[in-house]
């Protein structure tokens, strides 16, 4: 006898063009950071703070350094960038608090930051304890004021891989007769790879049935709970090379139509498909606590940098469908 099981239906609350991507989501509200999946390495640009249920924006700052969201303690949101730099925000206002790039030099370093084009190689965020910034040169970091509340020694390891070369490093440090362990976790980031791998494997098998395939890298697919959602688009040439020898769908010349689809994952059937438009890329953002974002780009946006059409999906478990 079949058994029925829950399904998690994206239905929209809202979409808008953004500058960014979407970097973290509450119970209220949505952050955006100038970084972006379809651009990289900018050192500052425009934050925003929307309400969740409808987008309503709470507040815009540009802000010249900081463009990588880290993390949020409090009420202060930590960034920084790809080179270094450690950033407050007010959460409750955008406005930035402090700037955090060395110790003794730090006033020399901060007037650095300011000369357009030139990437300070100073500190940067590794963690946070105990409610503070815990920084790569072993400063803790008042979240509230930037300054220097204690120094700790820093031990570094790796952590070896057979996918990299190099591994990967990790952090370890004693506070108060406590350790902190700022591991990769990099032997669960290749399980999830591999297991991804072979995920896509099946899910193109799929879409190639109904003329379709997954749009662009790996961030068109999405767990959650018992089901995937897909990012899937209908290429232009999608009738003279098949996708086991064509290139990633994310490599086009023009938009194309885009489709966001819900597959179970215990037997591959689509339970859910719709039509979101004609674009040139696009990615998941993120999809946790029932909320889940899509940002998507035309290719005259992809022209202008890191605009893209944000939209924000709330998933709810509305409908059965029967397993065998």
């Amino acid at each position: 006898m079949d058994t029925p099981e829950q399904v998690s239906i994206p239905s929209l609350l809202w979409s808008k063009e953004i500058r960014g991507t979407v970097a973290y989501a509450d119970a209220n509200s949505l952050i955006t950071s100038p970084e972006n999946k379809f651009a990289y390495h900018c050192v500052g640009g425009w934050w925003s703070r929307y309400r969740r249920d409808n987008g309503e924006l709470i507040w815009r700052r540009h802000h010249r350094r900081g463009s990588v969201f880290f993390g949020l303690v409090s009420d202060v949101i930590i960034a920084t960038t790809y080179h270094a730099g450690i950033y407050g925000i007010s959460f409750i206002s955008g406005r930035k608090l402090w700037t955090r790039l060395g110790d003794s030099f730090d006033w020399f370093l901060k007037l650095l930051d300011c000369v357009p084009g030139l990437d300070n190689e100073g500190d940067r965020p590794v963690g946070i304890v105990n409610e503070h910034v815990l920084s790569i040169e072993g400063r803790l970091i008042d979240r509230n004021t930037g300054r220097i509340l204690s120094r700790h020694h820093l031990e570094t390891y790796v952590e070896e891989s057979e996918a990299m070369a190099r591994g990967a490093v990790g952090y370890r440090a004693t506070i108060d007769g406590q350790i902190f362990d700022f591991s990769p976790r990099l032997k669960q980031q290749e399980t999830e790879f591999l297991n991804c791998q072979k995920m896509r494997d099946e899910i193109q098998k799929i879409l190639a049935q109904e003329n379709l395939e997954l749009s662009g890298d790996w961030n068109c697919i999405q767990e959650y709970n018992s089901m995937v959602f897909l990012i899937a688009c209908n290429p232009p040439d999608f009738d003279h090379l098949v996708y086991q020898t064509r290139l990633q769908s994310g490599v086009k010349t023009i938009d194309v139509r885009h489709f966001l689809m819900v597959m179970r994952r215990i037997d591959g059937v689509i339970v859910h498909r719709e039509e979101i438009g004609f674009y040139y890329q696009a990615s998941f953002s993120w999809c946790n606590q029932g909320l889940l974002t899509v940002e998507l780009q035309t290719k005259k946006q992809w022209n202008w940098g890191n605009r893209c059409d944000l939209r924000v999906y709330e998933l709810s478990v509305d409908r059965l469908f029967p397993t065998n």
